[in-house]
């Protein structure tokens, strides 16, 4: 975005935040999936959390049918 290189390896939600949703002039290139790689992301509270229930709340969110959704609308696979 600031023309100092031609490439960079980013996640996707990243890039697709950037040329999407804030209309930077940047182009995504798909890797085929053998080449891919999975992450996989972990939530959790922690037990001496200062807002324990808003944590709970989000953790309940993130495995709901609406956050499931979320998470499929920008390519993640579905919790486990």
């Amino acid at each position: 975005m600031a023309g100092k290189c031609t490439a960079g390896a980013v996640w996707y939600t990243e890039a697709y935040f950037h040329a999407t949703l804030k209309q930077h002039p940047i182009s995504l290139v798909a890797l085929p999936d053998a080449q891919n790689r999975v992450a996989i992301y972990t939530a959790g509270v922690l037990k001496d959390a200062a807002h324990r229930q808003a944590g709970e709340d989000f953790l309940a969110f993130l495995q709901s049918v609406q956050g499931q959704a979320v998470y499929a609308k920008y390519g993640f696979l579905p919790a486990q």
